[in-house]
Formats: structure tokens, C-alpha cells, sequence
């Protein structure tokens, strides 16, 4: 919901230039983020009954915007 409408400053799902410094820190440093919070996201986009796998398993976020990453 957050990336799909750019809340609170964070990367619009489609904004491959937004996404690009991300994406180029790499796959674990984006799961990271997603697991531990970033700047205003929280933990687990909020949904603290994910696993890390699961979060991990989200890399189509990044796929989206250009990425090529691989679920680990």
C-alpha cells in the first residue's frame, strides 16, 4: 500500500528512479530495511506477524522497478 501510493516519502512501486540508489545497495540491504525499518518505514511494512522469509520473499517490490533480484 505504502510503495503503490508514495506514502511518507517512500518510493512510489513504478518509480524506477526513485528505486535505482536503493536497489543498488543490493538484495540484503533492502531486505534489511524492510525487516528492521528505514527512516520512516516501519519494521515489516507494519505487519509484524511476517517472517523474515516472507519479507525476503518480497523482492518483486524492487523487480518492479528495475531490479533482477532473487528471493533468498
Amino acid at each position: 500500500m505504502c510503495h503503490g501510493a508514495a506514502l511518507i516519502g517512500g518510493p512510489k512501486l513504478s518509480g524506477k528512479d526513485q528505486w535505482a540508489p536503493r536497489i543498488a545497495q543490493g538484495y540484503d540491504k533492502l531486505v534489511d530495511h524492510a525487516i528492521h525499518g528505514t527512516r520512516m518505514m516501519t519494521a515489516k511494512g507494519s505487519n509484524s506477524g511476517l517472517s523474515n522469509e516472507e519479507v525476503g520473499s518480497g523482492a518483486y517490490i524492487a523487480n518492479e522497478a528495475g531490479a533482477s533480484f532473487k528471493a533468498k
